[in-house]
């Protein structure tokens, strides 16, 4: 499985996505108070998940993408 996470600039998304370790993604997990497994779950079943935090300068919406890695021939 590879994890993805939109690389996003000022209020743009840019194109393509930065790719993610198992790591980065279960911080942004508990960052976020999403228990890991819980969230890992969502995640694998449904492809991506989005996470919302709101702050002071306002609200910051992440969507982490999972998808299956190609086989190498």
């Amino acid at each position: 499985m590879r994890y993805f996470l939109p690389r996003i600039e000022s209020d743009l998304v840019a194109i393509g996505s930065m790719p993610q370790t198992i790591e980065n993604v279960k911080a942004l997990l508990e960052a976020n108070d999403v228990a890991i497994e819980r969230g890992l779950g969502a995640l694998h079943k449904s492809g991506s998940l989005k996470l919302i935090e709101v702050t002071d300068d306002g609200v910051v919406e992440r969507i982490l993408q999972a998808k299956m890695a190609k086989l190498a021939r």
